[in-house]
């Protein structure tokens, strides 16, 4: 009787202890986590590059300033009256109007501002008219470059020329949107300086029916007394 009673004892002791131990290694703490090592320091920060050379800022000044280029602008500054002719097409019957340009230099010397009004021919009437171009020379891409905008389109006629000193004439190739065809239309300018009161404006054109390069318009000036 007493074997049996210890042998249920510890089978009891047993039974309670088998649960408790994996009781137990079911909730052990979890392994500590390996602590990764220490990042490595950033790599030290660049020196900023070093600024422009006095050389290399004195370049940059020259550039900035009005030269020859500029100079030969300023010879068409004051009031002048102007005479123009001008057909539409190839074909076309020329069509005259007057008018005045007042000129003068801006931005100490470095653009040419003309602005002018008149009259043109439209459909045989004339109409008043006014317009104004933005002339100057580009130091660095070494051509003229030029701005035209007028109270008859909504678009610009933009520019680029050279300047040849034999024939005194800054030839340009300009480019606007052509109102006949919707289209971008090229065109060929030539600025010619004839003497200290008289100045001349030539535009070249390709017939927008697929013709040959014709003169679209003349413009003669001459300086007013």
């Amino acid at each position: 009787m007493k074997k049996l009673l210890v042998t249920t004892l510890l089978a009891g002791t047993l039974a309670f202890a088998v649960p408790t131990l994996s009781f137990a290694e079911e909730t052990a703490a979890p392994a500590t986590e390996a602590v990764p090592a220490t990042e490595a320091a950033p790599p030290a920060t660049e020196a900023a590059p070093a600024g422009p050379s006095a050389e290399e800022m004195a370049k940059m000044m020259a550039m900035m300033q009005p030269g020859e280029m500029h100079k030969k602008l300023e010879t068409l500054v004051g009031s002048w009256t102007y005479t123009s002719t001008m057909q539409k097409t190839a074909d076309a019957p020329a069509e005259q109007s007057t008018g005045t340009s007042e000129n003068a230099m801006v931005y100490g010397g470095r653009f040419l501002v003309s602005k002018v009004s008149g009259t043109m021919n439209m459909g045989g009437t004339e109409t008043p008219f006014e317009g104004q171009a933005l002339t100057g020379y580009d130091n660095i891409a070494q051509h003229y470059q030029g701005v035209w905008y007028d109270s008859f389109a909504t678009g610009m006629m933009i520019s680029t020329g050279t300047f040849d000193e034999a024939t005194q004439t800054i030839t340009e190739k300009a480019e606007a949107s052509c109102p006949m065809t919707g289209a971008k239309r090229s065109f060929r300018n030539e600025l010619k300086f004839i003497d200290a009161d008289h100045y001349s404006y030539t535009m070249h054109a390709t017939d927008p029916t697929g013709g040959a390069e014709f003169k679209m318009m003349e413009i003669q000036y001459t300086k007013a007394k």
